[in-house]
C-alpha cells in the first residue's frame, strides 16, 4: 500500500512487458497530462493504469488529421530545449502501400484525411519528426497502439500493443515491435512491425518521450496521433493462419476487384462479372465495422480468421441480426432492387455503411459477391464458388426426397427438400488448427440464409477436405455442405394419404454436378467438383456416401439404405441451348426389349416455370400419352412449347422443370425422370475508342439485339467496372422493335491502372437479366497509377 493524497492505495502489478521502470512511467505519463505528478510518487501511479476511461483526470487532446499530423504539446514546454517533442508523422503512404499491396484503397490516396492500412506481420515504416535531433544515449521511444473500440483494453488480450523504439528490431510473434531505421536532422525513421495474429482493426498511436540526462531531472512527455492505422490479414505473411503461399491465388483472391460469378443451371450456364471494389469509399470501414456490431465478436476475436470468417458469414444476411442484405425468393420486389439487377459489392455496402439497415433485394450469387468483397477488404483470400443441382436437406437425411402424384404433379405438402439450379457459396483460405492436420485451406463459408447453425443463420467455416471425406461431425456445418454437393436423389410415388409410398427410382449422380469458379489470372471457367467428392459412382464416392449416412442416424435414411431400386428404360430428352423468344421441345424415347410380349404405356409430359431455388411458379403445358409398343419396337412422344405459351410464365432466371411420368400397364412399372433447364438471355456487346489512361475520360458503345417476337419498353442500360469512376446509367426513352439490333454511347473516367472490366446491364419491362463485360487495360498517367479523390 502507497499514500496518494492521504490515501491508502494499493499497487497493482504493470501488465506490460516492458524492460525498465522508466518505460512503465512512459505508460503511465500516457495516461495522464501532468508528468510531474508521476515523478512525485511514481510507483503508486500504477494504479492508474487499470482505471476507467472515463475516471482518468486527463484525456489526450484531439489533433487535427492532415498527411502530417501534428499534435498540440503542454503548455510551457517549448522553452525547454532538453524537451524531445513529438512535432509530426508521416506515415509514409505511398512506400507502405505498395509493400503491403494496400495502395489502392480509397483511405490511403484520398485528398483529404489519408489513413495507413498496413497487413499484419509485416514492417511499415514512419517518419517521426521531433523538435530536436535524436539522441540515442539520452533519447527513449515508446510507441502505443490501443484498439479503437475496444472497452477496457490490455495486453492480455492483444487490444494494447506497447513497442519500445530500439536501435535494431527484435522478433516477436506476439508483441509489436519497433525499430530506429536513421535519423537525420529532427526526423527518425522507424520500423514497426505488428505480430502476426495481430487484431484486425483500427488501432490508435500514441508516442511517447523520455529524456534521461545525468544530474537532470528527466522529461517524459505523451503525444496522440488522431489518424488511426487500419490493420488487416496477411496472406503474404507465412506466420499468418491466412497465409497463401501462391502468388497467382494471393493477385486473384486478395487483389481482384472483379471477377466471374456463374449462374443458370448445368446444362447451360453463363459467368455474371461481379464488381467486387474492395477498394473504394467506406467498404473498408464497413467490413470492420460489421464484425463486431452485427457479427457480435469480440474485440480479441478479431485475431481469428475461423472466427471472423464464421460472423461474416451471419453479418452478410438480415433476418436476425439486420445484416446488409436482404434476403427475397418471392418473385416481388416492391421497395427493393430484384437481385439480378445487382452486379457490384459497392453500391450495397456503401448503402448499408450509410444507412446501417439491410439492403433490399439480394439472392445467393448477391450474398456472395458481397462476402468477397468483405473478406478481400479485410485481406482474407476468398473466392466465390457455384454449385450446380445443389441440394437443401432439411431433414439432414442426406437425401434429397421428391414426390410425385399420379398427374405427375410434384406433392408440394411432402417435398421439404428442395434442389436449386444452383447456389453461391464462398471458400475463405486459412488454417485449421481447431479440427486437426490436413484440414488446411479452403474453407466454405455461406451467407445466403437457409438453415440455422448454432441459433444464427451462418455457415462454415466447412473444411472443403471434411466434406469430400464425409466427415460430416466435424465443425462448422460439415454435414450440411456434404449434402449440398452429394446427396442421393430419390423418387417417390404418393398414392393417396393412408397409402404406402412408391419407390421410383434414386439418382446418384443428380446432386452437385458441376462445382466451379473462376482461374486465376484469366476469365475461364475452373472445376472444382474433384475438390468436394469423389467421381460420381466410384467405389471411393460410394463408401464415403455410406459412412456419411451412418453417422447421420436419420430414421428416414436407413430405411433408404435398406431399399432396393428398379431398373428403368427410358431415355428423357430436351432441346438445350435456348434463346428466349424461341420454341423448345421435351420429348421421351420409350423401347421395349422385350423379344414378344406387347405393352401398353402411359405417359405424361409436363413443364412447369421455376425458381432457381427449385420452387414451382406456373404450369406452362402438361399433356398425356398413350402408346403400344410392339416387341423391340421404340418410339418417340414430342412436346412442343412456344414462346406465347411461356411468355408472362418465366421467373426471374428463365428456368424451366420438365418432367415425364410413365406407367407401363402390363407389369404395374413406374418410371420418373425431370430436368432443368434454362432459356439463354442474348449479350450485350461492348466496344472502347482509343487507350484508357488513369483520369482520362474514354467512350465506348454498348450494342444489344432483341431476340423477342414483340417490341420492348422503358428500357435502360447500366455500365460500370471497378476502378472505374461513377456508374453510368443509360435510359433508352423509345420503343425497341422485334428482333431489331441497337446501340448506346457511354463515357468512364478510370481511378486506378492495371487490368480492368467494363461491365453492361440491361434491363426492361418484357427483358432483363441481360448483361456483358470487357476486359481492358488502363494505363497509367504521366507514371501516376492512380488518382486522388
Amino acid at each position: 500500500d502507497f499514500p496518494i493524497c492521504g490515501v491508502g492505495v494499493t499497487l497493482l502489478q504493470c501488465p506490460y512487458p516492458l524492460p525498465s521502470m522508466g518505460n512503465c512511467l512512459s505508460l503511465i505519463r500516457r495516461k495522464i497530462w501532468k508528468p510531474a505528478a508521476v515523478d512525485k510518487d511514481p510507483t503508486a501511479m500504477g494504479a492508474l493504469i487499470n482505471k476507467p476511461e472515463a475516471e482518468r483526470p486527463h484525456k489526450p487532446i484531439p489533433v487535427n488529421v492532415t498527411n502530417i499530423i501534428r499534435p498540440v504539446n503542454p503548455e510551457g514546454i517549448d522553452d525547454n530545449p532538453d524537451a524531445f517533442m513529438f512535432k509530426s508523422i508521416d506515415f509514409c503512404l505511398s512506400d507502405n502501400g505498395k509493400r503491403h499491396f494496400t495502395h489502392e484503397y480509397e483511405c490511403m490516396e484520398r485528398k483529404d484525411s489519408p489513413y495507413l492500412v498496413v497487413r499484419r506481420g509485416q514492417n511499415f515504416q514512419v517518419v517521426v519528426t521531433f523538435s530536436r535531433p535524436y539522441d540515442e544515449k539520452t533519447d527513449a521511444i515508446t510507441l502505443h497502439f490501443t484498439l479503437q473500440g475496444a472497452v477496457n483494453p490490455t495486453v492480455g488480450h492483444g487490444t494494447i500493443g506497447v513497442a519500445p523504439v530500439r536501435s535494431e528490431m527484435l522478433r516477436s510473434d506476439k508483441d509489436w515491435t519497433a525499430e530506429v531505421e536513421s535519423s537525420k536532422g529532427n526526423d527518425v525513421t522507424i520500423n514497426i512491425c505488428s505480430p502476426a495474429e495481430a487484431i484486425i482493426g483500427r488501432w490508435k498511436l500514441d508516442v511517447d518521450t523520455r529524456v534521461t540526462k545525468e544530474g537532470s531531472k528527466p522529461i517524459s512527455l505523451s503525444m496522440s496521433v488522431e489518424s488511426p492505422i487500419t490493420v488487416i490479414f496477411n496472406p503474404w505473411c507465412a506466420d499468418d493462419p491466412v497465409f497463401l503461399n501462391d502468388e497467382g491465388g494471393r493477385k486473384e483472391y486478395v487483389l481482384a476487384d472483379s471477377g466471374l460469378i456463374w449462374r443458370g443451371s448445368y446444362y447451360l450456364n453463363q459467368p455474371t462479372v461481379w464488381e467486387y471494389d474492395q477498394f473504394e469509399k467506406d467498404i473498408l470501414d464497413c467490413s470492420i465495422e460489421i464484425l463486431t456490431t452485427v457479427g457480435r465478436l469480440s474485440y480479441p476475436s478479431l485475431s481469428d480468421p475461423i472466427k471472423v470468417s464464421r460472423a461474416i458469414s451471419a453479418a452478410v444476411n438480415s433476418p436476425d441480426d439486420n445484416g446488409i442484405v436482404w434476403g427475397n425468393w418471392s418473385g416481388k420486389y416492391e421497395g427493393g432492387k430484384i437481385p439480378t439487377a445487382w452486379n457490384s459489392s459497392r453500391d450495397i455496402l456503401q448503402e448499408y455503411y450509410r444507412t446501417k439497415s439491410p439492403v433490399k433485394f439480394g439472392q445467393c450469387w448477391v450474398f456472395a459477391g458481397v462476402v468477397t468483397t468483405v473478406c478481400r477488404a479485410l485481406g482474407l483470400p476468398c473466392r466465390p464458388v457455384t454449385n450446380f443441382d445443389s441440394a437443401h436437406d432439411t431433414q439432414m437425411s442426406l437425401t434429397i426426397d421428391v414426390f410425385t402424384d399420379q398427374d405427375g404433379k410434384e406433392v408440394d405438402a411432402l417435398n421439404s427438400d428442395s434442389i436449386w439450379n444452383f447456389h453461391v457459396w464462398n471458400e475463405a483460405w486459412m488454417k485449421r488448427p481447431d479440427i486437426g492436420a490436413g484440414h488446411d485451406g479452403w474453407q466454405v463459408i455461406d451467407a445466403t440464409p437457409q438453415e440455422a447453425s448454432d441459433g444464427t443463420y451462418c455457415c462454415g467455416p466447412t473444411s472443403v477436405v471434411a466434406v469430400k471425406m464425409g466427415e460430416i461431425k466435424r465443425p462448422y456445418d460439415v454435414g450440411f455442405v456434404f449434402s449440398e454437393v452429394n446427396a442421393d436423389k430419390v423418387f417417390w410415388l404418393y398414392n393417396g394419404e393412408g397409402q404406402p409410398l412408391k419407390f421410383l427410382s434414386r439418382l446418384q449422380s443428380g446432386i452437385g454436378r458441376g462445382i466451379c469458379t473462376k482461374s486465376i489470372g484469366d476469365y475461364s471457367k475452373q472445376d472444382l467438383t474433384l475438390s468436394y467428392k469423389y467421381p460420381e459412382n466410384s467405389e471411393k464416392e460410394r463408401s464415403t456416401m455410406l459412412n456419411a449416412l451412418r453417422q447421420a442416424h436419420h430414421m428416414f435414411t436407413r430405411y433408404y439404405l435398406n431399399a432396393e431400386f428398379e431398373d428403368v428404360f427410358f431415355d428423357f430428352q430436351s432441346r438445350d441451348d435456348i434463346v428466349v423468344g424461341e420454341y423448345f421441345t421435351v420429348a421421351v424415347v420409350m423401347k421395349n426389349k422385350s423379344k414378344k410380349e406387347n405393352y401398353t404405356v402411359s405417359v405424361i409430359l409436363k413443364v412447369d416455370s421455376i425458381r432457381y431455388t427449385g420452387a414451382r411458379e406456373n404450369e406452362i403445358r402438361r399433356e398425356r400419352f398413350e402408346v403400344k409398343l410392339a416387341p423391340y419396337k421404340e418410339e418417340k412422344i414430342e412436346m412442343r412449347v412456344e414462346y406465347d405459351q411461356y411468355h408472362g410464365l418465366l421467373s426471374d432466371q428463365a428456368t424451366f422443370n420438365i418432367a415425364c411420368l410413365a406407367k407401363v400397364h402390363e407389369s404395374d412399372f413406374d418410371y420418373y425422370a425431370a430436368d432443368r433447364f434454362r432459356v439463354r438471355k442474348p449479350d450485350i456487346k461492348i466496344t472502347t475508342q482509343g487507350e484508357c489512361v488513369v483520369g482520362e475520360r474514354f467512350f465506348g458503345t454498348v450494342t444489344l439485339k432483341n431476340p423477342l417476337p414483340v417490341p420492348l419498353h422503358n428500357a435502360h442500360f447500366e455500365v460500370s467496372g471497378a476502378g472505374l469512376g461513377d456508374k453510368q446509367v443509360i435510359r433508352i426513352r423509345r420503343e425497341i422493335n422485334p428482333k431489331e439490333e441497337f446501340q448506346e454511347k457511354f463515357s468512364l473516367t478510370p481511378r486506378l491502372s492495371g487490368d480492368k472490366v467494363i461491365v453492361a446491364s440491361f434491363e426492361s419491362a418484357e427483358l432483363d437479366d441481360v448483361d456483358g463485360y470487357l476486359n481492358i487495360k488502363v494505363l497509367p498517367h504521366d507514371g501516376l497509377e492512380e488518382i486522388a479523390v
